[in-house]
């Protein structure tokens, strides 16, 4: 499939505010908080649109998921100024996460499939599937030497392989939890977003990686009044190691730096912010909203507003990569 979808630039900016919060060193509980929802779209003024002349990654893509249609899921490719190149549908069941490698290879972790689906620079048809100890894989990324890593949300687990390879190297259990998306380090920290049985939610940090005897810190960052993430779930990392974090329930994007025990920014305005992506240079960042059905293009760190790229069909829009160009 392939074609031209114009990109919707006519979104209200003033609804995506960068929130600047008061920092509390002490996780609370998020029982009894209320978020307002963020207030219908409306169309912005000439003056209000974004920079359309502004840098781009030249491949970015998103996954959907639309459980009556053929194909039910799909990886939609798009380029420059955001036009859509065509689809990748080859192997896909529910692919909640998407990530790129940093020599180009994609994955897909296939919530549906139970596996993890790897695909070759420029190629469609996957090179290695990824399935053991897998129930339920929510998010998926690789470290610097392409170990890749894989949490599981049906059992708490989030488990590492060798690229290209079936047997598992470790796998670490958070217990009593839903293990939502993982990130990785320069370092090789492991960062593991999770929603616990109890409601709330936090970050599990592996220093070192899994292999230190799964020995994880816990944190539950708050962000003052507004308490810790209600139901996290993308999760991505910077270079200077700033967590950024989904807050579906909260309808929020988190910012949480060293030493992980406090959100010190907070991007508010959307509905249920799902995946989060950083393009190569670390200015843009990328949010896929299952609410809106739309995905997010804002300004890192400001968390500015820059366009929005609609949903290329019915689905629900998940995963969300950017080229590492």
């Amino acid at each position: 499939m392939k074609g031209f979808f114009d990109v919707m630039i006519g979104r209200n900016r003033s609804r995506y505010a960068l929130g600047l919060v008061v920092v509390a060193m002490t996780a609370c509980s998020a029982s009894g908080t209320s978020f307002t929802q963020p207030q219908p779209l409306s169309l912005a003024t000439v003056s209000e649109r974004p920079d359309a002349h502004a840098a781009r990654p030249k491949e970015l893509v998103i996954s959907e998921y639309n459980g009556s249609g053929s194909p039910s899921s799909y990886i939609s490719i798009y380029k420059e100024k955001y036009s859509l190149k065509g689809t990748i549908t080859n192997s896909l069941d529910r692919p909640y996460s998407l990530w790129y490698d940093h020599q180009g290879n994609l994955y897909a972790a296939n919530y549906g499939a139970a596996d993890v689906t790897e695909y070759s620079k420029n190629s469609d048809t996957p090179s290695f599937t990824y399935s053991s100890g897998l129930t339920c894989p929510s998010g998926v990324t690789t470290d610097t030497k392409l170990n890749v890593y894989v949490t599981d949300s049906c059992n708490g687990n989030v488990t590492e392989y060798n690229q290209g390879t079936s047997s598992i190297s470790v796998q670490c259990t958070i217990s009593y939890v839903s293990a939502k998306n993982v990130a990785v380090d320069a370092s090789g920290d492991v960062f593991v977003s999770y929603q616990a049985t109890s409601g709330h939610g936090g970050i599990a940090e592996y220093v070192g990686g899994l292999g230190n005897g799964c020995n994880a810190t816990f944190y539950q960052p708050i962000n003052g009044s507004q308490g810790p993430p209600v139901q996290p779930a993308g999760l991505a990392i910077d270079k200077k190691g700033i967590l950024i974090l989904c807050d579906v329930m909260g309808a929020r994007v988190d910012v949480i730096p060293p030493p992980y025990s406090s959100i010190s920014k907070y991007i508010s305005g959307f509905s249920s912010p799902e995946r989060i992506a950083l393009d190569k240079k670390q200015s843009l960042l990328f949010v896929t909203d299952s609410g809106l059905n739309e995905t997010m293009v804002l300004k890192y760190p400001s968390g500015k507003l820059k366009t929005t790229i609609p949903a290329a069909g019915p689905g629900s829009l998940w995963g969300v990569a950017a080229y590492p160009h």
